[in-house]
Formats: C-alpha cells, sequence, structure tokens
C-alpha cells in the first residue's frame, strides 16, 4: 500500500511512548492496536516493558493482544513491535503518581528520541504524562513537545492542535495571563504568524492558507474587545502580513469567530496563549483530537487530553490517540513530499 507520493505507508515506523503507565497508556495503546488494519497503515514501535504489557493486556477486551519483542534496530513491518525498556518487575498503582513511574515515564521519551535520531523510527506518538509526575525528577518538563524541544536544541516550535475541521497554534506557551501583555511585541507575534504559516504549508501542505488572529482581551457578550495595547499590536502585526505575503486577519473576539462557524473559511486559529488555545480546541470536537508539535526534526503528536469535561471516556480517548497515529504518519508522509 502505498500514498499519494509512492511511499509505502507501512514502512513508516512509529515510535509510541509509554507515558505515565499508572494511567491509562497502556489501554489506549492495546486496544488501538489490537485493531490489525493499523499495521497495514503504518508500523507501529512501543517503548514499554513486557511486564507491564502482561498485565494490562488481562484488563482489556483484547487478552490475546500480543507484541512483536524487538530491538531498536530489528523492527519488523506490518507488526506492533515492542521494545522493552526495563525488565525488572513494575508495581503499579493507577491513578497514583510514584517515583517508578516518573523514572520509566522519562526513559520511555529518552529511549524514543534516541531512535528518532537514529532514524530507526519515523516519529513519536505520546502518551499523557501529568505535569505533576516529572515535577523531580525532570524540573524543566513542561509538556512532552518541550521536552524533545530541549533535548534537540529547537529554539522555536509551536504546538497545534489539530482535529478533521481545525488546527489552533499557540502564539505564547506557559506565561501567565498576568504578564503576557509584556510578553506580546510586533516583531515577536510577526515571527509567530511566519511560523505557522510556513508549519501550514510545509507540514499540512496547505497552499496559501488564512489564518485567523484571537484578540486577548475579548468583553463579555458584546462581541468586541476591550482595545488597549495588546489589540493595537496585534492589529499592527496582521498590517505587516500582507506586505510579508502572508494571509491573516483579526483580532477577533470568540463571538465573532465561532458564532457563525466562520471559523471553517480558515485553515488555522492562532490564539494568543495556552488556555485560550485549550478552550478554543475543547469547544470545537477536540476530545478526540491530536497535537502538534512543529518545528521539531521528527514529527511528534499525542493525544488531546486537557478537554475539560467531567470524564473522558476511554472510547473517546482511544480515538484520539489513534487520530495522533494517523496525523503522525501524514504529517512524515507531507515531509518526504516537501523534500
Amino acid at each position: 500500500m502505498s500514498n499519494n507520493f509512492g511511499y509505502p505507508s507501512n514502512s513508516l515506523k512509529i515510535g509510541i511512548t509509554h507515558g505515565d503507565y499508572n494511567g491509562i497508556s497502556y489501554e489506549l495503546v492495546i486496544n488501538t492496536l489490537s485493531d490489525s488494519a493499523i499495521c497495514e497503515l503504518l508500523t507501529p514501535v512501543f517503548f514499554g516493558t513486557s511486564k507491564l504489557v502482561s498485565y494490562f493486556r488481562n484488563i482489556t477486551p483484547f487478552p490475546n493482544f500480543s507484541f512483536q519483542p524487538t530491538r531498536v534496530n530489528e523492527i519488523s513491518l506490518k507488526k506492533p513491535n515492542l521494545v522493552n525498556i526495563h525488565n525488572l518487575e513494575t508495581r503499579v498503582m493507577i491513578g497514583s503518581q510514584t517515583e517508578e513511574a516518573a523514572e520509566l515515564a522519562l526513559m520511555s521519551l529518552k529511549c524514543a528520541l534516541d531512535a528518532a535520531k537514529s532514524k530507526y523510527i519515523d516519529a513519536i506518538v505520546c502518551c499523557p504524562i501529568s505535569l505533576g509526575l516529572l515535577k523531580n525528577l525532570a524540573p524543566s518538563f513542561t509538556n512532552n513537545g518541550n521536552f524533545f524541544s530541549e533535548e534537540t536544541s529547537n529554539a522555536e516550535t509551536m504546538q497545534i492542535y489539530c482535529n478533521h475541521t481545525i488546527k489552533v497554534a499557540k502564539a505564547i506557551d506557559n506565561v501567565s495571563i498576568n504578564t503576557l501583555p509584556q510578553s506580546i511585541s510586533v516583531e515577536y507575534l510577526l515571527k509567530r504568524i511566519k511560523f505557522f504559516c510556513n508549519v501550514l504549508k510545509n507540514d499540512f501542505r496547505i497552499n496559501n492558507p488564512k489564518i485567523a488572529v484571537l484578540c486577548l482581551n475579548p468583553t463579555a457578550n458584546t462581541g468586541s474587545f476591550t482595545g488597549g495595547d495588546e489589540e493595537r499590536v496585534i492589529a499592527a502585526t496582521i498590517k505587516l502580513c500582507t506586505a510579508n505575503e502572508i494571509v491573516a486577519y483579526g483580532p477577533y473576539t470568540p463571538q465573532q469567530l465561532f458564532t457563525n462557524n466562520d471559523y471553517l473559511s480558515f485553515d488555522g486559529i492562532l490564539s494568543l496563549y495556552g488556555p485560550q488555545a485549550d478552550t478554543v480546541f475543547s469547544l470545537l470536537n477536540g476530545c478526540e483530537g491530536a497535537i502538534y508539535t512543529a518545528g521539531l526534526p521528527f514529527v511528534v503528536t499525542e493525544p488531546f487530553n486537557t478537554c475539560p469535561c467531567k470524564s473522558t471516556s476511554l472510547e473517546t480517548s482511544c480515538r484520539s490517540f489513534r487520530n495522533s497515529l494517523f496525523l503522525a504518519k501524514d504529517l512524515t508522509n507531507n515531509r518526504l513530499a516537501e523534500k
């Protein structure tokens, strides 16, 4: 089976990190990869442990599911592969944050990173890790994408939330709302819009993408914003986009952009900060979406697991994980075609 660019789809080796094993990571992986059709489209390579696989498959509907044990340089195509990162007994405490789980989560990330650097795998899909899990082992850890950005010395990356209708990006991340206005400048915002535009062109293969930029200070129930220096900076930046041959509009309030589904006429939405992007994407059926960390030397995706729903079903989480796998495959193929 080949894609539109002539590359065999199942020749792409997609690494999967095992995240926090006391969470739902192993259930996500086993439930998803139990569908044999997955391996007709890509070759999954799970960086986990055989003992944990044995434990968790017995609490899934697929007790007979099995991985192909392998070394990272001997991956079998058309099969779910397991690279065993740890051979000792592991204590499972579902719902708890333990030091052992943190150590193995970090080990899985590092093993996948080494495999990607060595070209043994083509992309990485990350299972969920809570920020609190790694606070002692890796104090600078904020998310999976940030880990790979630091480890590969990529100064500029961008998290993009993706589903079948829209892509929502963050201009600024890990900054509090109180200090956000001081972080916005015309120069910085233009740089981020350019970056987003290039990702839409090169990674998503969208010709002449159309971008909507959200405002920072919407006024409740008025469909307008409060104005101020931040909005003047955004408006000035959007004017400069035209001179740089970028199609960008705004600043928009959420009421302006989403009330009549006007957002559907755009290829991407640029939010100003993380919580704004989380809220917007969650309301746009984001629970089944995926996160792409753009700007890395290889594709890194993960399920969108910041949905503010009171409870997200395992079925929904599995669809999000499955979409993360397919997004990693598609983006990797797009990058190959661009080369």
